[in-house]
């Protein structure tokens, strides 16, 4: 959570798609199970398109991690965001091919292998709401890619879950009513309400 004393303890609201929604085939809500157990963030569909991922809402780029599962695996991204003027809001996307070049400097050229564990970001890049964060064909094998919310003040849904999972929320609930009308048609699999 942050230290700052001038953050709002209120919701944040989301105002920008985080991609050209034309191209979301669905999204698998958030709470779906997995192997390692039940995952806080979505997975967007976009069938392998390169699709640009855009800031829902004013953010400072917080941390991240440049890795692949193995040496013979495509590296990725994972990028993760602070709401900005909100205490305890963060926001992530992974499975990020090419973060824009003011992100990317965070990082080291050579990814870690095996290694996803996050670094704070020396460089701590300020966006507004609809820039530009990078672009993303989605993973290899099912061409999605992953966006989630968390409040860092209060485990959720998820709280038997581990990490930051345990902190997530429902995103779709955080955009104004039209929006969330948009998103949740698209919504599939067990909700976090």
């Amino acid at each position: 959570p942050s230290s700052s004393t001038n953050c709002s303890k209120d919701n944040p609201v989301l105002t920008a798609d985080i991609t050209d929604f034309s191209k979301i085939q669905k999204i698998t809500a958030p709470g779906s199970p997995s192997s390692e157990g039940p995952k806080g963030h979505s997975f967007i569909w976009t069938e392998h398109q390169r699709v640009p991922l855009y800031v829902p809402v004013d953010a400072v780029f917080d941390a991240g991690s440049y890795s692949k599962d193995t040496a013979d695996s495509p590296a990725q991204y994972l990028l993760i965001f602070d709401v900005k003027g909100y205490c305890n809001f963060k926001f992530r996307f992974d499975h990020v091919d090419a973060p824009v070049d003011a992100i990317r400097q965070n990082f080291s050229s050579v990814p870690k292998v095996s290694d996803s564990r996050t670094t704070i970001a020396e460089n701590r890049v300020e966006l507004k709401a609809g820039d530009l964060a990078g672009y993303t064909s989605g993973t290899r094998q099912a061409g999605n890619w992953d966006f989630g919310l968390y409040n860092m003040a209060q485990k959720g849904a998820l709280a038997e879950s581990y990490g930051m999972h345990s902190y997530a929320v429902c995103w779709v609930n955080y955009f104004d009513s039209g929006k969330q009308e948009q998103y949740r048609k698209l919504l599939d699999g067990p909700k976090l309400v």
